[in-house]
């Protein structure tokens, strides 16, 4: 997975869903990618990765972020190292689907005819405090075109 996810949903329809479930893949990605992530599951019900993607992994100047890619995906190892920055909001064990990412593509995804059902799953958010919700493509078109 490359990362760039900003309205992919207009790609949508131009998916083959079946192809997908017949042919599956690892597709990881995280932030931008969260519509595919998602989509790809829910319509095809294939294990997806929320994740760093390839493109994140090669551009890191240790080998860090590849070892533990690698430690999740082929070998199992699940915990957080002690370096990791993650913020604990309620402490606890859950099983079960996970859902989510990107908070501003994500909420694209909870009407319509690409509705991810999130009824009896995990919900989780992926927000970096300064994003905002995207402009419509009309809105960008004019900004672009004034410049």
């Amino acid at each position: 997975m490359l990362c760039g996810g900003f309205n992919c949903n207009g790609v949508f329809d131009y998916l083959d869903f079946e192809l997908i479930k017949k042919n599956p893949k690892i597709i990881c990605g995280y932030s931008d990618p969260t519509s595919l992530i998602n989509i790809i599951y829910a319509k095809t019900g294939l294990v997806t990765f929320h994740g760093p993607n390839f493109k994140s992994l090669s551009a890191t100047d240790t080998d860090y972020g590849s070892k533990e890619v690698e430690k999740r995906l082929f070998q199992n190892i699940l915990q957080i190292g002690e370096n990791d920055e993650y913020r604990t909001i309620q402490e606890g064990r859950a099983e079960g689907i996970l859902v989510g990412g990107n908070l501003s593509l994500f909420s694209n995804l909870i009407t319509g005819k690409y509705k991810v059902d999130t009824r009896d799953k995990i919900l989780f958010i992926e927000d970096l405090g300064y994003e905002s919700p995207p402009r419509n493509d009309k809105q960008l078109f004019i900004q672009t075109k004034a410049k």
